[in-house]
């Protein structure tokens, strides 16, 4: 297996088939988060890096591309893709990463504890009504991983019954997307006073960001916060203040 981030100044068009050449024949190629590399419009996003989007797709099946190489393309935003990259013949197979179920999280519960079912079925129980509650939090296989990782001393019973660590690990997901968009909902503020120094004098009855305090849970309170996570995709919005 052969792990390859070609974002530096050093990766040209040629320096990257040269790579790819050099790589066994029957290697397992792996290009990570491949939306960092160009955008839908095929606009390169690494200033500094020289490679083009067709030597990218010049050294997955060009002429010149070795018989017998499996790359393995991974992302958290297909959307972002370009359709040349994606297209029937060039990917052939399409793996997507959903969200934990209550199967799949009992299936993995016994793959840490075997041959242990009454539990496993107690975990499932408590994973169905934490995933199918009202706030419909969505977890991937690392929060399980983790969870499991943390009762790795505790037996069975234990590990199936207490879940309050996997529901903690989201809310707190949740806080830190909710701090770092209130940090930029400043830095505009900022900006925008510096771009206009009328704006204060003119719109000083306007409350700011800075004068709420806002609840830490509650949706109806002014957090709209939602998960989607296909491998951890997160996305919180946070309502301060509404102007009309």
């Amino acid at each position: 297996m052969c792990f390859v981030q070609p974002l530096s100044q050093e990766w040209t068009d040629d320096a990257f088939s040269a790579c790819v050449q050099f790589a066994p024949r029957r290697a397992l190629i792996v290009l990570e988060d491949i939306d960092a590399y160009f955008g839908r419009n095929r606009e390169t996003i690494h200033a500094k890096c020289p490679l083009t989007f067709s030597g990218l797709l010049n050294a997955l099946d060009g002429v010149s591309s070795t018989d017998g190489q499996i790359f393995i393309l991974t992302t958290n935003f297909v959307e972002k893709l370009d359709e040349a990259l994606i297209r029937s013949g060039r990917v052939d197979r399409k793996i997507q990463f959903p969200a934990v179920d209550p199967d799949l999280a009992s299936a993995m519960f016994l793959q840490f504890y075997p041959n242990q079912n009454d539990a496993a079925n107690e975990f499932r129980i408590q994973m169905t009504k934490l995933i199918e509650n009202p706030d419909q939090i969505k977890l991937c296989m690392a929060d399980l991983q983790q969870h499991f990782i943390q009762h790795r001393k505790n037996i069975a019973t234990v590990a199936a019954s207490d879940v309050t660590d996997i529901t903690g690990s989201e809310l707190k997901r949740i806080i830190e997307n909710i701090e770092n968009i209130e940090k930029e909902e400043e830095k505009k503020d900022d900006k925008e006073k510096k771009d206009d120094g009328t704006q204060n004098s003119q719109s000083s009855w306007l409350p700011s960001s800075k004068s709420f305090q806002l609840p830490l849970i509650g949706v109806g309170a002014g957090i709209s916060a939602g998960l989607a996570i296909g491998g951890a995709v997160i996305a919180a919005s946070v309502l301060l203040k509404q102007i009309k």
